[in-house]
């Protein structure tokens, strides 16, 4: 018998198996891309004054002068 619990985790482990959640959240604007569709690592202010800077760049610190984007988490909702 599978519990609620257990079909949430099959749930999330069949969804990263498919290999789109990185795709999906720069999709969904979570993960900044440059123009030319790269990680984006860094922010200048100066040279973005007319861009809002992206939000994961709040809560992610820099590392030798990059955000190191891979480093931030996915926190899953599953809804049975």
């Amino acid at each position: 018998c599978v519990t609620i619990d257990n079909k949430k985790v099959l749930a999330i482990q069949k969804y990263v198996h498919k290999g789109t959640v990185l795709a999906d959240l720069v999709k969904e604007k979570v993960i900044p891309v440059d123009d030319n569709g790269e990680l984006l690592t860094n922010w200048i202010e100066r040279e973005n004054k007319d861009k809002q800077k992206p939000e994961l760049f709040n809560v992610l610190t820099k590392e030798q002068g990059k955000f190191e984007i891979r480093k931030a988490l996915v926190v899953w909702s599953v809804q049975i």
